[in-house]
């Protein structure tokens, strides 16, 4: 079966969307036999009373465990990130293609790159959408297709009798689609009705204000109205001209999970993507400037609450600081109850429900991204409280602070991991963000070496408490939306570049 594709959250800017953030901290453990990976998991993962614990908890050891991951090469040269396991007789593969994202919908035809990831599953080869989707039952193939700013996903799991049919499937998808016109005018109304609600949706809003705001002519920061007008004119010849520009062997990532051998993998890379285009049209998005920093701007709209996000510019996934900044983060915003933000806002103030801010990254942008939810009455005094919080970030965390957010990562790695698909996305996530193949059992590590010092350190380097740009939704009392969206686009033309 497939799955929704569309999407307006915000995170699907950044790795995040992916909740790629999520993998960050949670960490698989040895895949040599399915029940000790369930029995690891649950073993080394901190109870929530030792959250309450009056006692500080002990400075985190990394885990022994090892997930063996083969990097393998076919015949004709397709790589791909393995684990061989056969426990269960399940294979999930999943794929990407870089520089393929909405970001480079090409000009005038923004909206293009959804499309395609959109149409791919509504038939291809002899089978028209109807009978695409009927293949995909009777073979048992789970099948996702998505798009972020960056890249195409493909997904899929399935049992191991029909894992031939499934990279059928897969091959015939990506280079035999249908685009069948009824098929693609459904498809197209599909979006433009979820794009127009999306206009009167606060989270939508907020989402399309920030990224405006801080990215402006950047592709990142392309509107839904641009998208509402383009989309209706992109045609089947623009959407194929496109894959066969992009999807290209160069470009591909596979990780491959599950019950299947090196040999049997290798056949079925070779077959799907053997007869690809060897290189991509080169991509011509350039790294996005953060504009608009410190600004407040004030979108008004008819709700009880005002919605608010903040941001500010971030540390880079390659950065020496960046896996010190992210657990600092932690100890500063992270929504799981105990936070710096969550204590000041929820705990002693009952202003919010939740709160939460973390480190979010692109391949061509990186920023702090924080999101709440208040009464109109209070939202000013929610903005001053998370700006003196940050402040006060500055002035170090203690080890107390440090050695239980380092705990809680590292035990809690273990429990996304429950299934081939899970560890399959985990491995292609990895590969797109350049990490190496045994990064899956070397992260703990690295972070059990973390020490005050080094978030301290981060604190102060990354924290800009007067780069906090505010965008809030609703009707908020103390805000002037036109004064503020006035000040916003004054003089700030050039961003701080990440």
């Amino acid at each position: 079966m497939t799955t929704q594709k569309f999407t307006f959250d915000f995170n699907s800017t950044f790795k995040g969307n992916r909740k790629e953030s999520a993998l960050l901290h949670r960490r698989p453990l040895s895949f040599g036999s399915w029940p000790l990976l369930m029995t690891l998991a649950l073993g080394c993962a901190p109870g929530y009373a030792e959250q309450g614990a009056k006692s500080p908890p002990q400075a985190a050891k990394p885990q022994g465990s090892h997930i063996n991951v083969q990097v393998i090469k076919s015949n004709k040269g397709i790589n791909a990130w393995f684990v061989e396991a056969h426990e269960i007789p399940v294979v999930s593969v999943s794929i990407a293609f870089k520089n393929t994202g909405n970001a480079s919908d090409p000009k005038g035809q923004a909206g293009l790159v959804q499309l395609v990831s959109s149409m791919l599953d509504e038939g291809s080869g002899d089978l028209n959408s109807q009978e695409f989707k009927k293949l995909l039952l009777q073979k048992n193939i789970e099948l996702d297709i998505s798009a972020s700013q960056d890249v195409i996903r493909v997904n899929f799991r399935t049992v191991k009798e029909n894992v031939g049919d499934a990279f059928l499937v897969l091959r015939t998808m990506l280079s035999k689609p249908r685009f069948d016109p009824d098929t693609l005018a459904r498809v197209k109304n599909q979006i433009l009705t979820l794009l127009e609600q999306s206009l009167h949706d606060e989270r939508s809003v907020a989402n399309q204000k920030l990224v405006s705001t801080i990215y402006g002519d950047h592709p990142y920061g392309r509107t839904t109205q641009q998208i509402i007008k383009e989309i209706p004119n992109i045609t089947e010849a623009q959407m194929r001209q496109y894959m066969k520009e992009r999807l290209t062997r160069d470009q591909l990532l596979v990780s491959a999970v599950g019950d299947i051998s090196v040999d049997e993998l290798k056949k079925y890379l070779d077959e799907t993507f053997g007869d690809f285009p060897e290189k991509a049209v080169p991509s011509t998005v350039k790294e996005a400037p953060l504009l608009n920093s410190g600004k407040t701007i004030v979108e008004p709209l008819n709700i009880p609450q005002s919605l608010i996000l903040f941001s500010q510019p971030g540390v880079p996934r390659s950065s020496p600081d960046f896996y010190a900044s992210y657990v600092m983060m932690k100890i500063l915003g992270d929504g799981m109850l105990d936070s710096r933000l969550w204590n000041e806002i929820r705990e002693k103030r009952g202003l919010a429900y939740g709160i939460d801010a973390d480190v979010k990254w692109s391949q061509h942008s990186t920023l702090i991204l924080g999101k709440t939810a208040t009464k109109n009455q209070s939202t000013k005094e929610v903005i001053d409280i998370i700006r003196q919080v940050w402040q006060d970030m500055l002035k170090g965390a203690t080890q107390t602070e440090v050695d239980f957010v380092k705990k809680r990562l590292m035990g809690s790695f273990a429990l996304i991991f429950s299934s081939t698909k899970q560890i399959s996305n985990a491995l292609l996530t990895y590969q797109l963000d350049n990490l190496g193949s045994n990064y899956i059992n070397e992260r703990n590590a690295i972070l059990s070496k973390l020490t005050l010092e080094d978030i301290n350190r981060a604190a102060k380097s990354l924290l800009k408490p007067e780069n906090l740009t505010f965008i809030v939704v609703g009707e908020p009392k103390g805000l002037s939306s036109l004064e503020t969206a006035k000040e916003a686009t004054k003089e700030n033309k050039v961003g701080a570049k990440i």
